[in-house]
């Protein structure tokens, strides 16, 4: 799956959704590729922290 302008905004709206399971634990599996190049580029480094809520 190639990362498009739409992936940051589907997934931040899916955790929205997610978040009212009170779920106590979530899986995020990290890029398989290299973001160089894509829409999230910004990500690379730090792709799990900008998920991550403190």
């Amino acid at each position: 799956m190639t990362p498009t302008e739409e992936t940051i905004p589907l997934f931040k709206y899916l955790l929205q959704k997610l978040s009212a399971y009170s779920l106590v634990y979530l899986h995020i599996v990290g890029p398989r590729e290299d973001l160089t190049g894509t829409p999230v580029e910004a990500l690379q480094d730090n792709y799990f922290q900008h998920f991550r809520q403190n």
